[in-house]
């Protein structure tokens, strides 16, 4: 099953400033993690942890550190 990635604005504008600033190793690994959310959103490199907060109703998403 292949799933469909949506970059917030604030993701998108992150992403653009990694390609700018030519971190090559950073850039990879960015886009290992998109490959992998794309394939399977819950299992995968970059400490995979499930949102929690209840507030913004965030169950059933994900997130991930590009940086550890």
């Amino acid at each position: 099953m292949s799933y469909k990635l949506h970059l917030s604005d604030k993701a998108g504008k992150e992403r653009d400033e990694y390609r700018r600033s030519g971190d090559k190793k950073k850039l990879e690994k960015i886009a290992v993690l998109f490959d992998e959310l794309e394939e399977h959103p819950t299992t995968g490199t970059g400490q995979v942890e499930q949102l929690k907060y209840i507030k913004y109703n965030y169950s059933g998403c994900w997130s991930r550190r590009i940086d550890k």
